[in-house]
């Protein structure tokens, strides 16, 4: 069983937080799926052994072995089928638009086969490199050579950089009016700004960054009722409404009747990471 996380090439540290590696031969079947939450950011991912399935409403669709998923708003069940070997990019909140002229607002809760985004041929050629490396070293060169490869010439926004930056730390008190008249820009411009880089609302993505301050300040010890004054919900019911939209169940049993797995515990470990993707599995 390994789980690696590995900092990008330095042309990429633009883009891409960090490469996640997980690696488990010791799958059981009997495991119950993983819920991943929103986290406000999105994620390219190759299965290099065998597949991986998804899980809504009681039924199993297998999941492309290369996948560019788009930002979620609700919790995705996946699960393994076999033998799991996982290459993950975690993009910035930013960093998938460069790569793609795709609306990315259209991939929100949902996901692509890249084979669709970048060509059959190129794709093809970049797996088949992946499932004939003799290691993972090998399988994350030939991804980022991919990836600098395809990176475009409009580069990343600078001005959402700066966006999702002030709304990570300001998250509590975002007025969209007043950000587009201090940056002399209609209301109207900077969403749409905004949302073609993000895949989200500035007001989706600040829910999702209170929600995962939340999970943080869980994790840290903090009882319930002062996580939610501390994060600025309105209420409680407030409060319990929006935790029960991104993890489909009540605060109480976020944590409650999960038992921590080795996978939980390497993600949702803080190691390395940014408040923009605290707790992702559950």
């Amino acid at each position: 069983m390994s789980y690696k996380k590995i900092q990008p090439h330095d042309i990429l540290k633009p883009y891409v937080e960090s490469i996640s590696i997980q690696e488990d031969l010791t799958f059981d079947p009997s495991w119950q799926p993983t819920k991943i939450i929103p986290a406000a950011k999105a994620n390219m991912v190759f299965y290099y052994l065998d597949p991986f399935v998804s899980h809504k409403n009681g039924v199993k669709e297998l999941i492309p072995a290369t996948v560019l998923h788009g930002q979620k708003t609700k919790p995705l069940f996946v699960s393994a089928t076999g033998k799991t070997g996982i290459i993950i990019v975690n993009f910035y909140p930013w960093g998938v638009a460069p790569f793609t002229n795709i609306p990315f607002y259209e991939l929100k809760d949902g996901a692509v086969d890249i084979n669709f985004v970048f060509g059959i041929k190129t794709v093809g050629e970049l797996y088949q490199k992946i499932i004939e490396s003799k290691n993972n070293f090998e399988r994350v060169n030939f991804i980022q050579k991919f990836l600098i490869k395809i990176i475009s010439e409009k580069r990343k926004d600078d001005l959402v950089v700066a966006l999702t930056k002030a709304i990570n730390n300001n998250y509590k008190r975002i007025k969209i009016s007043k950000l587009a008249n201090e940056l002399n820009l209609s209301r109207r411009h900077l969403l749409r700004r905004f949302s073609d880089s993000t895949g989200l609302s500035m007001k989706q993505f600040a829910g999702i960054i209170r929600f995962q301050k939340a999970l943080y300040l869980k994790r840290e010890g903090y009882h319930w009722g002062d996580i939610a004054e501390n994060c600025g919900y309105f209420d409680q019911p407030h409060f319990i409404k929006e935790i029960e939209r991104y993890t489909g169940t009540t605060p109480e049993k976020i944590f409650s009747n999960t038992k921590p797995t080795k996978l939980m515990q390497f993600f949702n470990s803080g190691y390395g990471m940014s408040h923009f993707y605290n707790t992702v599995y559950l």
